[in-house]
């Protein structure tokens, strides 16, 4: 057997891992680079911040760069939950020695 079974709730545990560490990158993502400045490119908010110069000179290529971060860093979490499940997959099966 090359994959076990595993129960409902750990495999509902670990949906629950990544959706909460995806949500937490992305927030801390979104947090990194001011939200302040997206606000600037609508016209939104009055004063400039310096930093905000180097993000809306270009805001296609900083804000996709944005969310390919976002994006590959919640593949990344999929990658380490998923490959955590398995180890842990393999502890539970109680088939350890055999060939």
């Amino acid at each position: 057997m090359l994959a076990p079974r595993l129960p409902r709730s750990t495999l509902r545990g670990a949906w629950r891992l990544w959706v909460v560490a995806a949500v937490a990158w992305s927030a801390y993502l979104v947090w990194q680079s001011d939200v302040a400045c997206p606000l600037l490119l609508l016209g939104i908010q009055p004063s400039s911040k310096p930093w905000c110069d180097y993000q809306n000179a270009e805001p296609i290529i900083y804000y996709g760069w944005l969310l390919m971060k976002m994006v590959v860093g919640s593949l990344v979490a999929a990658l380490i939950i998923a490959a955590g499940v398995w180890i842990f997959a393999g502890f539970r099966s109680g088939t350890a020695g055999e060939n």
